[in-house]
């Protein structure tokens, strides 16, 4: 299986002036010429019907923060192309939108703008950060470390209130009760949104990085977004990102990652895996984290490499590897930053929980909840005005140790 899904590619361009007009000619010229068509626009999903919500669970709350954005500033589409000329078609789009822009004297003003330029990309397929989609196959309970974690990143004296009015999206599997052992009594995770509603598959993934939240920060509104199943691409994480940005999510957790860390070639497409990069999923990153006031969380990967997946490498995502058990040392297959260029907190991650046969369950994406967790309780004491300002303030103000040039902040 090739590492994006075939015949399809995602386009973003801006909604509106002469860059918008050009990028729009090119790629409507490229498309005619492939034979392509326009399947989704991302407008579509946010804002408008409701997609099926899950079952038993409470009625979503809106932050109290607030709404930040309805809409992207984005024009977003996916496409159909060719099977087997997602690429070439990619590199056929940009040729196109340079050619075109050099005949709009206005257009190439508003190149200097990031924001202003077209990005198009292969629909990438998404891999989770901890194994397969069923990775956490039967019921869980929460592992006997878990009071000595919260005493770690200081969340062992959390009150009640602690976290109200902060809403934390988990971007994964969804939310299944019968999966979380020994659950609390109405627990604070709302009914939340089922993006692929026709999916069957069932896996206790998302509800373990949901419980892991909810057991350490008492009053978080949690709303799972379903946007994995036996497979997630690209799309399905910006349709899911929009869809927390919508509903206003302070703090998102996302715990797939885009492409294979192996630097072997594709044997479908030849694509060296770790070369790979979608402009477009990290120009909707930068966008949700609206300049560090949303916290993106984002899983570093478990392949026990110096080089941190992504979307977790992107720009406006905070990484977050996972510390063994002991604390002193990141788990084996922890992703971690080799060249030291980004701030990756590394949080509690080995032996988070284990099934009734002894199953024990570890990864970044379980690292993800407890991060998701100590901003959450930040937020809501006002610590700073954003996830940015938190950030700096943990790595800064409070104790805090380094373990393989990532940050194990304490919540003081």
């Amino acid at each position: 299986m090739c590492d994006f899904a075939g015949g399809q590619a995602i386009a973003l361009w801006p909604r509106e002036g002469p860059a918008a007009g050009v990028a729009w000619r090119a790629l409507e010229s490229v498309l005619k010429q492939y034979g392509g068509r326009v399947r989704r626009n991302l407008d579509n999903f946010p804002g408008g019907a409701a997609p099926p919500v899950w079952k038993g669970g409470a009625p979503s709350r809106l932050s109290d923060r607030g709404r930040k954005f309805l809409t992207s500033p984005f024009q977003v589409y996916l496409l159909s192309v060719p099977h087997g000329e997602e690429l070439s078609f990619v590199e056929q789009v940009r040729g196109a939108y340079v050619d075109e822009a050099v005949r709009d004297a206005d257009a190439v003003r508003q190149l200097a703008d990031r924001d202003q330029r077209l990005a198009v990309s292969p629909n990438w397929r998404l891999h989770p950060a901890a194994g397969v989609p069923e990775a956490v196959t039967a019921p869980f309970a929460l592992g006997a470390n878990h009071a000595e974690y919260l005493k770690r990143i200081g969340l062992m004296n959390a009150s009640a209130n602690d976290a109200a009015g902060i809403t934390v999206a988990v971007l994964d599997n969804g939310f299944d009760p019968a999966f979380w052992l020994k659950a609390p009594p109405n627990p604070p995770i709302s009914s939340g949104q089922d993006l692929i509603a026709g999916d069957t598959s069932s896996s206790g993934h998302g509800t373990l990085v949901a419980a892991l939240i909810a057991s350490s920060a008492p009053a978080a509104n949690i709303v799972p977004i379903r946007m994995a199943g036996t497979e997630s691409t690209e799309w399905d994480a910006l349709h899911a990102l929009a869809c927390a940005v919508d509903f206003g999510a302070d703090v998102v957790t996302f715990s797939y990652r885009q492409i294979l860390a192996d630097d072997k070639p594709c044997k479908e497409c030849g694509l060296v895996r770790t070369g790979a990069r979608s402009e477009v999923f990290a120009r909707m990153i930068e966008w949700a984290s609206n300049n560090g006031d949303r916290a993106i969380l984002a899983a570093a990967g478990n392949d026990g490499i110096g080089s941190v997946a992504r979307p977790a490498a992107y720009r406006g995502a905070i990484p977050v590897a996972a510390l063994d058990s002991r604390g002193t040392a990141l788990w084996s297959r922890s992703n971690w930053d080799a060249r030291n260029l980004l701030n990756v907190l590394a949080m509690p991650g080995e032996h988070v929980a284990a099934s009734a046969d002894g199953t024990s369950y570890s990864g970044t994406s379980f690292a993800t909840g407890y991060a998701a967790a100590l901003f959450a309780v930040a937020m809501s004491r006002g610590l700073a005005e954003n996830a940015f300002e938190i950030m700096m303030k943990l790595l800064t103000t409070y104790s805090f140790t380094r373990v393989s040039n990532a940050s194990v902040p304490r919540l003081m």
